[in-house]
């Protein structure tokens, strides 16, 4: 199903950009098996979601890691889904805004042995400092992510679950925040506000298409707080399989770069 019948179908329809290695639809809406949850943006998003890679860097994306998920061949595409159009679509998967509250609260549905830790240092995860984690650790979380578990500061769940009892208690947040930032993908974009923001660093010239003027983007109706890189209203939800979101009335289309 094309994305304008969709939306034209349904109220209340949800969707998410996905990195996809092949041609083959994957299994879940993020392909990492220890993600747990993912963020979709609305039908608003949807609907004035903008081409290229201008799209990723609209929900969030950095430039970094675009060209690192481009350099290993991987492609992006565009899911939507509609919950009416579903036969069964449980409570818990109802999308969230995205605030610090309700990525903490699905975070303990989501991974229950690690809920008291989660709220052990919910109050102060807003305060952590991902530029002093990157000073502290000698590298730019991005290059650290890029690497991947083989990097021993690369924080998995297997890790985050070790080295919890190890470290004290004053070192838990930022332990916390950098299993969010790679695990859970909450970058140093993450705002937890609700809304994305768009990172402003330039790409190269070679990737066929240059950066939009901040004061030439269209206004779409966002808030007025101040901050000029503001995207779209992100939600955060489980980590599904795409069998379960639909077979004719789901849109998996690939966003061409």
């Amino acid at each position: 199903m094309r994305l304008e019948r969709l939306l034209e179908r349904y109220d209340e329809v949800y969707g998410r950009i996905l990195r996809v290695s092949g041609d083959a639809e994957p299994e879940l809406m993020a392909p990492e098996p220890q993600r747990r949850l993912v963020m979709v943006m609305d039908s608003f998003g949807l609907s004035n979601l903008q081409k290229g890679r201008s799209s990723l860097l609209q929900i969030g994306y950095t430039n970094a890691y675009i060209d690192t998920n481009i350099e290993r061949g991987i492609s992006f595409y565009l899911l939507a889904f509609a919950p009416q159009a579903l036969p069964s679509f449980d409570s818990n998967w109802q999308p969230l805004p995205a605030t610090w509250a309700n990525v903490i609260e699905r975070a303990c549905w989501a991974y229950p042995d690690l809920s008291d830790l989660f709220r052990q240092v919910q109050s102060v995860l807003p305060q952590v400092s991902l530029a002093d984690l990157e000073v502290e650790l000698g590298a730019p979380l991005s290059l650290i992510d890029a690497a991947g578990p083989s990097d021993e500061r690369y924080i998995s769940l297997e890790r985050l679950k070790d080295r919890r009892g190890q470290v004290a208690s004053a070192d838990l947040p930022n332990l916390v925040r950098r299993f969010l930032y790679h695990v859970l993908r909450l970058s140093e974009l993450f705002s937890g506000d609700s809304y994305t923001r768009e990172d402003v660093a330039p790409f190269p010239s070679s990737h066929g298409e240059g950066r939009q003027s901040l004061d030439s983007r269209p206004n779409i109706g966002l808030p007025n707080i101040g901050l000029p890189n503001i995207g779209l209203r992100e939600y955060v939800m489980p980590n599904l399989k795409l069998a379960w979101l639909g077979g004719s009335q789901k849109v998996f289309e690939r966003i061409s770069l």
